[in-house]
This record gives C-alpha cells, structure tokens and sequence, in this order.
C-alpha cells in the first residue's frame, strides 16, 4: 500500500539516486584519469534538477510561488484588463499570508477557457513553462481562478513539473 500511494516519490528518488551515482562517477573517473572537468557543467542539468527540486520539497516547508491570474480575451464572459490586475493583488496577498510562502512572479495571461484541461492557449502555455523552468527558485505555480477541476490540476503539474495550486 505504502508503495502505490507514494510510487511517483519512489520512482523519482530511484531516477535521483541513478543520476548521483552517474556523476560521481564521471568526476571520480576524471580525477583519476587526471583530466580536467567542469563539475558544474556536470551537475547542471535540468532533468535532474527538477527531480531533485521535487524530492526535496517536503509538505510544510512553503513554496516559492509563481501567480498567474488568467483573464478571459473573448466572449461576453471577457474581462477588462483592471478587473483582472485587482484579481492578481488579491492572489498575491492570499499567498503573502502563508507562512513560508513566497511570491517569486505573478502576472496576468490571456486564458481561452477556464473550463478546458490546461486553461491557457499553447503559446502562453509555452511562456509560463519557459518562466518556471528558467528560475529554479519556483516551487509553485498558483493560478488564480476559484478552483480547478481535478484533470486540471493534474494536467497543469505534469506540464509544469511543479504543485499546482487554486
């Protein structure tokens, strides 16, 4: 039971574990081999960086959190640009309030349909994943929105390769 409630932390630290081992290994045999190595372009890479981000944020410690407030472009259900800046500052002082928590970005982004599985259109997909894996800092992303479905939330963490939050 323990292993299929936490099978995706299991799978992460083995995939952690192999990418350690492997670059211990590279250094070791560079040092002994008596070739110079760049161990920080070793150690840089990104897979294994939001691994590791992902092993070590333990439930209680706060997030590093990018906001992002969604306004409707289109439809008679289309918001004006101050109605949607003053969602973002409530948003943002939401998350002020959670010990621990920490405000990296926050902006409003054009959304298509709140309803649909990942909100925003692929373009603004693409720039928010950019923001949050350009700055490793980011341990979160909340989206401003009352709340998500299920599917949604699940979607935007395995695009995002971050927490979700509503």
């Amino acid at each position: 039971f323990f292993y299929l409630k936490h099978e995706q932390e299991y799978r992460l630290l083995k995939i952690f574990n192999r990418c350690i081992t492997q670059r211990s290994s590279v250094l070791q045999y560079c040092e002994k081999s008596g070739n110079s190595v760049d161990s920080d372009h070793i150690l840089d890479d990104s897979h294994f960086n939001s691994i590791s981000k992902s092993l070590y944020q333990h439930p209680g410690t706060g997030h590093n959190v990018l906001i992002v407030q969604p306004r409707l472009k289109q439809g008679h259900n289309s918001e004006k640009k101050l109605k949607s800046e003053l969602k973002l500052e409530e948003a943002t002082s939401l998350i002020k309030t959670l010990k621990d928590w920490t405000v990296v970005q926050k902006l409003v982004m054009p959304a298509t349909d709140l309803y649909s599985k990942l909100i925003f259109g692929k373009g603004n997909l693409e720039k928010l994943k950019m923001i949050v894996q350009s700055n490793p800092s980011i341990t979160a992303v909340f989206i401003g929105i009352d709340i998500l479905k299920a599917v949604q939330n699940a979607e935007l963490q395995d695009f995002f390769k971050v927490q979700v939050f509503d």
